[in-house]
């Protein structure tokens, strides 16, 4: 019946009318950077620029803009190729963050990370999109969202598992920030202000903290589900660890419910 970890408030079962956008997000991960130290700024690092549909990139020492070249190769993907100077081990980071401001439709964005035998691993922007709330990283729903003016985005991705193909994350030589452009009257352009590579843990209080203010005590978390936990675990399980704000109630093979202290 069900695709993603059964959460369950107090008193208030499940139901199909529930609140889809509220599941998602009760369905997530949530994020924070425990040091800022632990992290590695991939902009800055960048040695050179290659656009391969004459494109225009500008680097500055605060961003890095993308003009997309909107009457070339039409219903083309274009891609703008930022080579690394060395061949990089990221096996100790989790995740990239890519923080941006755009004119541009997300579902038609890809990040991508090269290695140096020539493979890629590319992320979708739409799947990727997190808000930020006291350096926690917070999932948010996408469709084909298209930013303008001054809003800010910022993509979370996993460096582990990319949406499409793969990559070697022991050498990885060029990160790719690729666009599918479908007319010649978009006009897409995106400056990012911060690309980085970071060790990230989870954040366990803020994820009991927002359980307890949609008013959710109980958590049924089945771990043979097709999707949602059965993805990750050990990850599930690490961010239900904490005995100051979950509780394990009961157990019996792939299936946990956790209380929620702090209700």
């Amino acid at each position: 019946m069900f695709n993603v970890p059964l959460i369950t408030g107090n008193e208030i079962p499940y139901s199909i009318t529930l609140n889809r956008t509220l599941l998602n997000q009760v369905y997530s991960f949530y994020y924070t950077i425990p040091d800022i130290n632990d992290t590695l700024d991939v902009i800055n690092q960048t040695s050179k620029i290659i656009t391969w549909q004459s494109d225009k990139a500008i680097l500055t020492n605060e961003f890095l803009q993308i003009d997309f070249n909107s009457t070339y190769q039409i219903d083309k993907w274009h891609q703008v190729e930022l080579k690394l100077p060395f061949a990089n081990t990221w096996s100790n980071f989790t995740h990239m963050i890519v923080q941006f401001t755009a004119e541009l439709s997300l579902d038609r964005l890809q990040i991508g990370i090269g290695d140096t035998e020539g493979y890629g691993g590319c992320w979708s922007g739409q799947n990727h999109v997190y808000q930020v709330n006291n350096e926690t990283f917070i999932p948010t729903e996408t469709a084909t969202l298209v930013t303008r003016d001054n809003g800010t985005i910022t993509l979370l991705v996993n460096l582990e598992k990319p949406d499409l193909s793969n990559y070697s994350i022991n050498n990885a030589t060029s990160i790719w920030i690729q666009y599918f452009m479908t007319s010649n009257s978009d006009i897409p352009r995106i400056s990012i202000n911060k690309m980085l590579v970071a060790n990230l843990s989870l954040n366990t209080i803020y994820y009991a903290e927002l359980l307890a203010y949609y008013n959710i005590k109980y958590l049924l978390v089945d771990l043979a589900i097709k999707d949602g936990a059965k993805n990750d675990p050990k990850l599930w399980l690490n961010m239900l660890s904490n005995s100051n704000y979950f509780r394990l109630i009961w157990q019996k093979d792939t299936l946990y419910i956790f209380e929620n202290i702090i209700y």
